[in-house]
């Protein structure tokens, strides 16, 4: 006689997470039932046509969780599989993960019962609910160090959050650098026009300081300096230095750091605020209606900035809906321009932010 089994819909960019999450609850109830993962390399052998396989596991299966990170909202396949199961009259349970929230699920998925991942005792709500589906009586808790063994950064973080919807981080102006009296020039990553000491040729002398300091791989060339997933550009016209700093993300710690100093050291030399502009994944958008707006950000840390647009804690801030997809010419995605104030930069506080917005409905995920 087979096993029963539950389904766990998904992306596969979350099947590490959700794979830790299959192997701790196998272990922990004795091998009771099973769990179909179409990424785990053992719910579908090598060689068997995949979409037969998925059907014919959705068919047999006695419930679907539907796991829902900003990557599985924007798969195909999740509302596929999670369509299919509803329409065989079969119980489908979303679950909210990396750093999503129940409520802010778009329909339909958000009309039917489902919760949030964000601790020990949220994932005990799958076992609850295996139970009931299964008519089982499994007494297996989960600890909360086995919640951060599964998701670790991946799962409820506000580093897995920024992960997960932010595109690009933009820092660029012209400004009047001032090299101090006291600096020697090192000639580490020479700017091509000669052995001009000027603005732009202080600001790369910096970036590769402290990527030696830190022990980072760069490398330089023109007037670029790049490490991984990141980059930093200068150039000096007149008394004046063009500065722009491009991170794609900030999927690794380096990132994050390499953020945080480089735009704190900009800041203490441009005499005016320096504008941080995020672009978020077409995935995405803001919501367009600014008295909404002004509504939802009621009663929180998010204010009305006297000057136009919006204050939270040192940074004033303004939002922009995308313009077109992805594969439009033109297009641009939903983006979010901050100016610190005060030359003070942290971006453990955007995240913040960003959590905010989207727990506010202002960044809207459809």
């Amino acid at each position: 006689m087979s096993k029963p089994s539950v389904f766990f819909s998904h992306s596969s960019k979350d099947f590490v997470a959700l794979t830790e999450l299959k192997r701790i609850l196998i272990e922990n109830t004795g091998g009771a039932f099973d769990i179909f993962l179409s990424s785990d390399g053992q719910s579908i052998p090598l060689g068997k046509n995949w979409v037969f396989k998925i059907q014919e596991a959705l068919e047999s299966t006695a419930a679907v969780f539907v796991f829902l990170s900003p990557h599985a909202l924007n798969s195909s396949w999740v509302p596929f599989e999670s369509g299919f199961a509803y329409s065989k009259d079969i119980r489908v349970v979303p679950v909210a993960i990396g750093g999503l929230k129940i409520e802010n699920i778009p329909p339909p998925l958000s009309l039917l019962n489902g919760f949030s991942v964000q601790s020990c005792d949220d994932l005990n709500k799958l076992v609850g609910t295996i139970n009931d589906v299964l008519d089982h009586s499994h007494s297996f808790r989960f600890s909360a160090m086995q919640h951060t063994e599964i998701f670790g950064l991946e799962g409820n973080s506000r580093a897995s959050l920024s992960q997960s919807i932010v595109s690009e981080i933009y820092v660029g102006e012209e400004f009047r650098v001032d090299v101090p009296e006291n600096y020697q020039f090192t000639g580490d990553g020479k700017l091509p026009y000669g052995d001009t000491q000027d603005g732009a040729q202080y600001l790369t002398e910096m970036v590769v300081a402290e990527s030696k300091a830190r022990g980072w791989q760069y490398s330089f060339r023109f007037n670029c300096v790049q490490i991984s997933g990141a980059s930093v550009m200068a150039s000096t016209s007149g008394e004046y230095t063009r500065v722009s700093v491009s991170i794609l993300g900030i999927s690794h710690a380096k990132n994050r750091t390499f953020l945080n100093e480089i735009v704190s050291d900009i800041l203490k030399l441009s005499f005016e605020h320096l504008p941080v502009r995020i672009s978020l994944n077409y995935s995405l958008s803001i919501e367009a209606n600014r008295n909404k707006i002004s509504h939802l950000i009621e009663n929180s840390e998010i204010k009305l900035a006297p000057e136009g647009g919006y204050q939270f804690k040192n940074y004033r801030f303004d939002v922009a809906n995308r313009n077109g997809s992805a594969n439009e010419p033109d297009s641009r995605p939903a983006r979010i321009t901050i100016i610190p104030q005060e030359n003070h930069f942290d971006f453990v506080e955007i995240e913040t932010l960003l959590e905010l917005l989207l727990d506010k409905s202002i960044v809207l995920t459809q």
